[in-house]
């Protein structure tokens, strides 16, 4: 079966992007995938940073017109929001994002659906919002990670935080996090916060505003880290705050939230206990026994102090954290995904 991939994100190389190129990792075991994007470099950029391989696949350097769409088994189409009419006998839509008012019921998006075979999310919270703007039943597939084979029981007094270095669609909330942090410091002796991330265009004045805040403390910030060093913080970190879409009105501001939050589930599967906002994505990734949700900084603090005092209470939480990590595997992922597309 030949399948064509297309994004208008593929250079962002984030969760998002991660999750499409497992997509196609996993389809272009048994069949022909061709991804479109003009740099072919972007296959070498995405096995690099995903640890995945994606030598079967093939780029092509722009769309091509309809009748030449035709030619292909399968379109599975990354969406911003709009329709594209897929004029093929199978094809499939994937939101990564929730998307309000932008007229999903109109007449002709409600004509290019029926054109399309599938609508797929990468999470409840995401199909929630797709589900009542499209009027559609959508799929959800999570994304996956690849399990550490081998587990360092080396932890260091550490609290990590993932999450790139920008503003545009939304807020990791590393300032938050670097107040939390600095209200806290005298009663965590010895503890350090690491703030870890990607950066695109406008993300040099973020990280220069992050780094006076945390100056003279307990905190270091690291932009463009490599796959094996972002694995080692992975495995030193006791400790893992999450703080995307505190602070908004989510309700009218749905993407302000963690869509997914596949840097919860990596840090997880190393041992490290989640502590994440109640919101979005992160919601269905813990359990109650695997990690702590919470609704305010305050929250957040008490929750922190509280598992770092007591060993025995986050070691519990560190041995559920991994073991629930254990479902959102690479195999999961292409079970759940060749069972909505078909064969």
């Amino acid at each position: 079966m030949k399948i064509l991939f297309y994004s208008p994100y593929l250079n962002i190389l984030g969760g998002g992007e991660h999750h499409l190129f497992q997509f196609a990792s996993c389809l272009g075991q048994n069949h022909q995938v061709y991804l479109v994007w003009p740099d072919t470099q972007v296959i070498k950029l995405a096995q690099s940073r995903f640890n995945l391989d994606l030598s079967p696949l093939k780029i092509l350097p722009f769309l091509p017109p309809r009748f030449q769409l035709k030619e292909f088994d399968l379109l599975v189409f990354v969406s911003d929001g709009s329709i594209p009419f897929l004029p093929v006998s199978k094809s499939a839509l994937f939101f990564m994002s929730p998307f309000q008012h932008v007229y999903g019921r109109s007449l002709i998006n409600q004509i290019k659906l029926k054109f399309i075979n599938q609508v797929i999310c990468n999470s409840q919270y995401t199909k929630k919002f797709i589900d009542k703007e499209f009027g559609v039943n959508s799929r959800v597939v999570y994304p996956a990670i690849q399990l550490p084979k081998n587990l360092s029981r080396l932890k260091k007094n550490l609290i990590l935080s993932v999450g790139r270095f920008s503003r545009t669609l939304h807020d990791k909330n590393q300032s938050a996090l670097i107040k939390t942090f600095v209200k806290i410091e005298p009663e965590l002796p010895g503890w350090k916060l690491v703030l870890v991330g990607g950066t695109e265009t406008g993300s040099a004045p973020i990280i220069s505003r992050l780094r006076q805040e945390a100056a003279g403390r307990r905190i270091s910030i690291h932009a463009n880290v490599s796959p094996e060093r972002l694995r080692q913080f992975y495995a030193q970190a006791k400790l893992y705050w999450h703080a995307t879409g505190y602070g908004y009105n989510l309700n009218h501001h749905p993407e302000k939230a963690e869509h997914f939050g596949i840097s919860i589930v990596e840090a997880m599967s190393y041992g490290g206990v989640p502590l994440v906002f109640n919101a979005g994505g992160p919601k269905e990734i813990i359990t109650p026994e695997s990690g702590i949700t919470w609704n305010n900084l305050d929250e957040l603090e008490q929750n922190t102090l509280r598992l770092i005092h007591n060993p025995k209470l986050r070691s519990d939480y560190s041995q559920a954290a991994r073991k629930q990590s254990g479902f959102f595997s690479q195999d999961n992922l292409c079970q759940n995904l060749n069972s909505v597309i078909g064969p």
